[in-house]
């Protein structure tokens, strides 16, 4: 069954158009992210989920319900927002019970909502307490309870890691992991984090300045994904984009870069004959010293920057004939790096082509 679709919503302040032709749709009881940088458009897409604000055109519809032009009060859906919004005069179980108490729910059902909620999230024993006593990670997790009491299936969250330190991120995205299979529900949740995208989601929904550009189950829009953006955002580091140029050589197609010139496959031939210019996406991951080299990979020279220890790895930053890359090593290989300038190979397959023009995915590296 969907839980939520969105059909040709547009979106305007003044002049700017901060939502083009949205449509999407989502299953019940899935975790969907909406991903993109800050300022792409995915706090409005929640605003307007949740009634906040009302679409230009198109429609919006809640468990088959349209629900474009009903009031907040008759949309049923649990909001968690960014910031903590916690009410200083209050306890911690008078907050989370707020929401409840609005509907005049009963002393016996808040407290049985309630219970439940705070042992999953683990601020049972923070109950009586007032939010000035608490930490930056347990204030947030009242503030997700006080979002999850809520007698609904459908939960949206904004952003509501943002500003933690990255040992708390990780144990509530545990957490919220969890939560979400306990108690079966529909949950969407807006980041522009890629760790918390590729920790979190089942599907992903990726936008770029008011468009989705990309959208589907997780691994597949990681592995295949069909824009530029996609590619470059959706992993930490970010990948590698360079320019590169397509030409015919004897029924073959070769993309030339500064670095490297490899045979490529294009998906459909008539897209060099739009435009030569192409963007290459090299993902840090597929990039590694030189032990040998192999017929289907390429080979170019770098000199190592810097090293980054990430824990389990490393981060190499390269140069290569002007142009900036970066690689990440296991820590087991570092052994491989011999001295600041030295060789570096890619499989070709691992090679993504994508349109100048328009930013979508063309080819990849061939054999």
């Amino acid at each position: 069954m969907i839980a939520v679709e969105f059909n040709s919503i547009k979106k305007k302040y003044r002049n700017n158009e901060v939502l083009r032709d949205i449509t999407f749709k989502i299953n019940q009881n899935e975790f969907t992210i909406l991903f993109g940088e800050p300022g792409c458009g995915k706090s409005v897409i929640l605003r307007l989920l949740t009634g906040i604000e009302k679409p230009d055109s198109g429609y919006i519809k809640i468990r088959g319900e349209n629900i474009s032009n009903k009031p907040v009060s008759e949309i049923n859906i649990g909001y968690i927002p960014q910031s903590f919004a916690l009410y200083p005069h209050y306890s911690v179980y008078d907050n989370i019970a707020y929401p409840l108490k609005l509907v005049k729910a009963s002393k016996e059902e808040i407290d049985k909502s309630l219970s439940k909620i705070a042992k999953m999230l683990r601020i049972d024993h923070l109950l009586n307490k007032k939010p000035d006593q608490l930490s930056g990670g347990e204030k947030q997790r009242v503030a997700i309870a006080r979002g999850l009491v809520k007698k609904t299936d459908i939960f949206v969250f904004d952003d509501p890691l943002a500003g933690l330190d990255f040992k708390l991120r990780e144990q509530l995205i545990d957490d919220l992991r969890e939560m979400q299979r306990l108690i079966s529900s529909t949950f969407i949740y807006a980041t522009s984090d890629p760790l918390e995208t590729l920790m979190l989601a089942q599907n992903v929904l990726v936008i770029h300045e008011g468009r989705i550009v990309d959208q589907g189950p997780l691994e597949e829009v990681y592995k295949n994904a069909n824009h530029i953006k996609s590619f470059e955002i959706l992993d930490f580091p970010r990948s590698n984009i360079i320019n590169g140029r397509l030409e015919k050589l004897n029924d073959r197609v070769y993309c030339t870069t500064e670095i490297f010139k490899i045979p490529v496959d294009i998906f459909n031939i008539e897209d060099i004959n739009e435009s030569n210019e192409v963007f290459i996406g090299i993902r840090p991951g597929d990039i590694s010293p030189a032990e040998k080299e192999e017929g289907n990979m390429v080979s170019f020279s770098a000199k190592v920057i810097l090293s980054e220890d990430l824990g389990a790895e490393l981060l190499l930053h390269l140069e290569s004939n002007g142009i900036k890359l970066m690689s990440i090593l296991r820590h087991e290989d570092e052994n491989l790096i011999k001295s600041n300038i030295q060789n570096f190979v890619i499989k070709n397959d691992e090679i993504k082509i994508y349109s100048r023009q328009f930013g979508m995915l063309i080819g990849q590296g061939g054999i």
